[in-house]
């Protein structure tokens, strides 16, 4: 038999935190934006690696959601297509600072590899230039 749930348990931290205070919005913001820069930054191994290491940040260390929170976001990832790193750190941003913490942490999260791609076909190593760009280059 489960246990009976109250309706206002279910408010959804994305609800909580339209609730704060305007500096404690904004300080919530700015913890997303280091994390996730931190582990777009140097989470190498793929998305194995990533949500092991978002669950250390986010669980263990931080406390901001329960271990269950944190596997029913996994379990949503999986079911849609994409990248499941960078969709679980858009899912943990909306749960931690509404809509603007879902761009928050999907940008800081990706913004690493939006610069690499570009970055790599720019400036290639000496005299190893890929042949679509050394005619743009020149």
């Amino acid at each position: 038999m489960t246990p009976e749930v109250d309706d206002n348990e279910i408010e959804s931290s994305a609800i909580a935190y339209r609730a704060l205070p305007p500096e404690q919005q904004k300080q919530r913001l700015v913890e997303l934006a280091a994390l996730f820069f931190r582990l777009g930054l140097v989470a190498f191994g793929g998305p194995a690696a990533h949500v092991a290491m978002m669950d250390d940040e986010v669980v263990k260390r931080r406390q901001w959601m329960s271990r269950e929170s944190l596997l029913d976001l996994i379990g949503v990832t999986n079911l849609l297509p994409g990248p499941n790193s960078t969709e679980l750190a858009i899912h943990i941003g909306y749960e931690r600072g509404g809509w603007k913490g879902l761009f928050v942490a999907g940008l800081y999260f990706a913004c690493h590899d939006l610069g690499l791609g570009p970055g790599s076909a720019i400036c290639p190593l000496p005299n190893r230039a890929p042949s679509g760009v050394a005619a743009v280059r020149h």
